[in-house]
């Protein structure tokens, strides 16, 4: 039987971390923890995610009993992960289109699912409403936390976009079309305004958008609120979008549109409705596409907001602001400048 923070009103360390996270994110990360909970032993359910008629989700969170775990247990993990296949599905999802072969996990899913191994035992150590058998002590953590997954260079998702290819992505997106001028103002939100991918989808006509003071309203990771300044040209884009397309009606600044241009409407709710992160994945790949570029993610936009705001001289925390992270540390990993920046810097003496 899988325990929930509901079951005798104690708190599972896994339910309150997730909580923290957005939708998708809160999903990749539960089948991560569900995976090494089944390693460990624990039996899984049928649906880790069930979703129910009245529109609200379910979640079921494994009953792990951090406090038995060692750092032998994780690291055995690790090496399991490391040496087993990818599921047939797993391959399905992660090289669909790519001419790659290997079915050995890459670096980077590792590290992932070592930061969700982490940011539980965090919780179940730091937090005070945690039920016992699932409490974690400071050197069990400590412990836990020195793990680490090197990843060379080479191995980085260092993805960054140029100019050119950001050009021939409006090329093909007119703004004389709804659809055009909808992604156009999508991309500019992504690439000059650094924003993930559900915080565009969350984005709302007019509550999100302050003209006067030339900001976004973004609700950001663990619903936290953060006003992020847009360029003139980003602010232009997203009103002509308005303007000549979207119109005033209240709902999702980003819409869902037929061939057509015509809003979606939400058949359970009636309201227009608005893109999903897949939707504007599937986008962007199409603009790819007819573009002739190479394949970009939409992480690679924020990635590039990053490297470049850093390479033109401003300081790594108003950088991590702008990005809504907690943490400086965070904000670094996006800075794909190569070496010559500090041969740069010495010879600016």
């Amino acid at each position: 039987m899988t325990i929930t923070a509901s079951d005798n009103n104690l708190a599972n360390p896994i339910e309150l971390y997730l909580n923290q996270l957005a939708p998708s994110s809160r999903r990749t990360m539960l089948s991560y923890l569900w995976v090494f909970a089944r390693y460990l032993g624990y039996k899984a359910p049928e649906k880790a995610i069930i979703k129910h008629e009245d529109g609200t989700v379910e979640y079921k969170y494994p009953p792990i009993e951090w406090p038995k775990l060692s750092m032998v247990d994780v690291s055995s993990y690790l090496e399991y992960l490391r040496t087993s296949k990818k599921t047939n599905n797993h391959q399905t999802r992660h090289q669909l289109g790519k001419k790659k072969t290997d079915t050995q996990r890459e670096k980077t899913t590792l590290k992932l699912h070592l930061v969700a191994i982490k940011s539980a035992m965090k919780m179940a150590s730091r937090h005070s409403g945690i039920a016992p058998q699932y409490k974690v002590s400071k050197e069990l953590l400590e412990d836990i936390l020195s793990i680490q997954i090197r990843l060379t260079k080479s191995q980085k998702k260092d993805t960054t976009i140029d100019d050119g290819s950001l050009k021939r992505l409006f090329d093909v997106n007119p703004q004389e079309t709804p659809a055009g001028a909808r992604n156009q103002a999508i991309f500019h939100a992504m690439r000059y305004c650094g924003l993930r991918v559900d915080e565009v989808t969350r984005l709302m006509f007019p509550a999100s958008l302050d003209f006067a003071n030339r900001e976004l309203i973004v609700d950001g990771k663990g619903s936290k609120q953060r006003r992020v300044p847009m360029n003139e040209k980003t602010e232009s884009t997203i009103c002509d979008w308005i303007d000549l397309h979207r119109g005033e009606l209240e709902g999702p600044l980003f819409t869902q549109l037929r061939k057509g241009g015509q809003f979606i409407v939400d058949d359970f709710t009636g309201e227009i409705a608005g893109l999903t992160p897949s939707g504007i994945d599937y986008i962007i790949t199409q603009s790819c596409r007819k573009a002739g570029i190479d394949s970009i993610n939409t992480h690679d936009f924020r990635r590039t907001f990053a490297t470049r705001l850093l390479a033109n001289g401003a300081d790594a925390f108003t950088v991590r602001d702008l990005m809504g992270h907690e943490n400086v540390e965070t904000t670094l990993t996006y800075d794909m400048r190569d070496d010559k920046r500090k041969f740069e810097a010495i010879d600016s003496q």
